[in-house]
């Protein structure tokens, strides 16, 4: 007990005697202790900024679900406008080939009456 209460006024004494006889150890030291407390203030900022952003995850985990539930119903609107569109087309392609199928039929009923015809006049044109 008596030694350590020697060694710690000898410890005392040498750190006294080196902050005044060695400025920049002073300095150095000040120096250090500025920074510790800066590291440690940074920490804590650091600290506080990343529980903050933990923080608005679940807000920004909720908005974007908000987005994706609008592009989703975008989407689908956008795929009955589409569903919609191709059976317009469809079905005016198919009243275009119906309207040609309809020609040729007229067509082909029109050359087999001169066919016809043409056979009749033969008939009645021999002896």
């Amino acid at each position: 007990n008596n030694r350590g209460s020697r060694v710690r006024s000898e410890l005392q004494e040498r750190i006294s005697t080196t902050l005044t006889t060695q400025p920049w150890f002073s300095a150095t030291l000040a120096n250090y202790n500025e920074l510790y407390t800066l590291q440690q203030t940074f920490k804590t900022l650091e600290q506080s900024e990343a529980y903050r952003q933990l923080e608005r995850q679940p807000a920004r985990q909720a908005q974007f679900a908000q987005q994706i539930a609008q592009l989703n119903r975008d989407i689908e609107g956008t795929l009955q406008e589409h569903a919609t569109l191709l059976s317009t087309l469809f079905i005016a392609e198919l009243n275009k080939e119906s309207q040609k199928l309809n020609r040729y039929l007229n067509q082909a009923r029109f050359a087999m009456a001169q066919i016809y015809e043409t056979l009749m006049s033969q008939r009645t044109d021999t002896p």
